[in-house]
């Protein structure tokens, strides 16, 4: 699917560019998409969407990255928001999961900044152990922090 919309208030004109596929259902398959707004003033703003859901069998599975960009022209380096999820046995009747998600900022001058999570929960017998690291890192941060 592709859509071509184009929004005119006076003299300013906004054009919105959609793409994307889907196959399956919303809850059994997979998205993939974009949106580019293009505003009055020639600023981009771009949204990707790339997922695949498996809420339905007994080993559910998430994943997927969504972006955000946003350009000051079509020429200019991009400021980047993106997040990455990876959850495999994600089951939230028995409350099972073995997670990790990546949240990058990039900036113009391509400097970074990632925040990541992992999270499982282990089973063994009738008891539960629950796993958990996180980090900042990146050449914005001044300090990389790691937690266990």
């Amino acid at each position: 699917m592709e859509e071509r919309n184009n929004l005119q208030v006076l003299e300013h004109k906004t054009e919105v560019i959609i793409k994307g596929t889907k196959e399956g259902t919303l809850l059994d398959g997979t998205l993939k998409g974009e949106a580019e707004v293009v505003l009055p003033s020639g600023r981009i703003v771009v949204g990707k969407i790339d997922r695949s859901l498996d809420l339905v069998s007994e080993n559910n599975k998430i994943e997927g990255t969504w972006e955000l960009a946003n350009y000051a022209s079509r020429s200019a380096q991009p400021q980047k928001l993106t997040l990455k999820l990876d959850g495999k046995k994600t089951n939230s009747e028995n409350m099972q999961f073995d997670t990790q998600m990546d949240l990058t900022y990039m900036a113009i001058n391509k400097e970074d900044m990632v925040l990541q999570l992992v999270a499982k929960k282990l089973h063994q017998d009738d008891k539960c152990t629950i796993i958990g690291q996180g980090s900042l890192t990146g050449s914005l941060v001044n300090t990389q922090y790691i937690l266990r």
